[in-house]
């Protein structure tokens, strides 16, 4: 299956903004503890700089623009994870990418599990 450059960025832009969107609700039932997107945008522009590890993102200096850094850079992200998906089921198979996936992220350290497993969240 061929993707074309519309479809990869219509498919990453509604699957990220999906995921926003029932983060959104999560946060509103209070299941997840939010995370200010500005952090996101501080982390972000600390890779560009070569700095991706922090003790404490919000005790680091701050950036200018941090939202404007963090908007862009998270569905870009989307995107390619999206359009990987979408030509690796084409390619591979949906049961085989699917296992790929789900192995990939799921050795990938969060600061979801790291705050689930300090009990921080519940």
């Amino acid at each position: 299956m061929s993707v074309n450059i519309r479809q990869a960025l219509a498919i990453g832009v509604f699957s990220t903004l999906s995921m926003d969107l029932l983060t959104g609700v999560a946060i509103w039932l209070k299941l997840v503890a939010p995370l200010p997107p500005n952090l996101v945008g501080r982390w972000f522009a600390s890779v560009a700089r070569a700095h991706p590890f922090h003790t404490d993102i919000a005790q680091s200096a701050p950036v200018n623009h941090e939202l404007m850094v963090a908007l862009p850079v998270h569905y870009a992200i989307g995107i390619v994870l999206a359009t990987l998906y979408v030509w690796g089921t084409g390619e591979l198979g949906w049961p085989r990418s699917f296992g790929i996936a789900v192995d990939i992220l799921s050795t990938m350290p969060s600061e979801t599990n790291r705050a689930f497993s300090e009990k921080k969240i519940l």
